[in-house]
């Protein structure tokens, strides 16, 4: 795949399809990637057929730990759009 590729965006399309084995395989590559997007897998609607696996509570741990979002700032990003975790 290429690089530019936001693979939670990719996750959210094999959610769609019902391939939620696919989808946590591109959360993964987007939680490497530290896609911006990610921001959004707690809040976003779609996610919630998989509130109950424990891939997602699991990522959700990932991302907590090095990564929070605070309303009164702004998410911390990079140039090219990628989350700022420290």
């Amino acid at each position: 795949m290429h690089d530019s590729a936001d693979y939670y965006n990719i996750a959210i399309v094999h959610l769609g399809l019902g391939e939620k084995d696919q989808a946590f395989n591109a959360l993964e590559s987007a939680y490497e990637q530290r896609s911006g997007s990610m921001a959004f897998l707690k809040c976003a609607p779609f996610w919630t057929d998989v509130l109950s696996d424990v891939r997602y509570r699991e990522l959700l741990l990932r991302i907590g730990k090095g990564f929070s979002i605070s309303w009164d700032r702004p998410i911390p990003l990079q140039a090219n759009g990628y989350l700022v975790w420290s």
